[in-house]
């Protein structure tokens, strides 16, 4: 192989790569057809019909729109639906402290029940203790006899 050919091979090992220019010039023509063909009118025409509803919008004058709008039916409206919130939470209240109240009483229950539980197991320790210190002491005197009589 000749040094021509070795120089040849890098270069174009290196065009493959590094040289990104062909696959960018293909992706920025991609996205610039779509753009063009697809994207733009779509997006054009909606920017120009918002901008139509805003030129209205602004041109329209506001106390003429609001003359039309019962405001005292909105405000019995209103009054009423507070009035429903307010009964609604009052009876979710009232649940509420019916719960807390119950829980409360299973609460000291159980704990009477625990307290109960524990004395029990403390009685039975103490009498197992007394019943073994017995028969420690009756062991104690055998072995203080034995030890007398040697």
């Amino acid at each position: 192989m000749s040094f021509a050919n070795i120089i040849k091979d890098i270069g174009t090992i290196y065009q493959r790569l590094f040289d990104h220019q062909p696959v960018l010039q293909g992706e920025c023509a991609y996205f610039y057809h779509q753009f063009e063909g697809n994207g733009r009118s779509a997006e054009f025409d909606s920017l120009l019909q918002s901008s139509h509803l805003l030129n209205e919008a602004v041109d329209t004058e506001l106390e003429e729109r609001m003359k039309n709008v019962p405001f005292e039916k909105i405000n019995a409206k209103l009054e009423g639906v507070s009035a429903m919130i307010g009964r609604i939470v009052a009876k979710g209240q009232s649940t509420h402290e019916e719960y807390i109240k119950s829980m409360q009483e299973v609460r000291e229950k159980e704990w009477t029940e625990f307290e109960a539980e524990l004395a029990r197991k403390r009685q039975e320790m103490e009498d197992q203790t007394e019943a073994h210190l017995i028969d420690f002491k009756g062991q104690h005197e055998k072995v203080e006899k034995a030890a007398v009589r040697l």
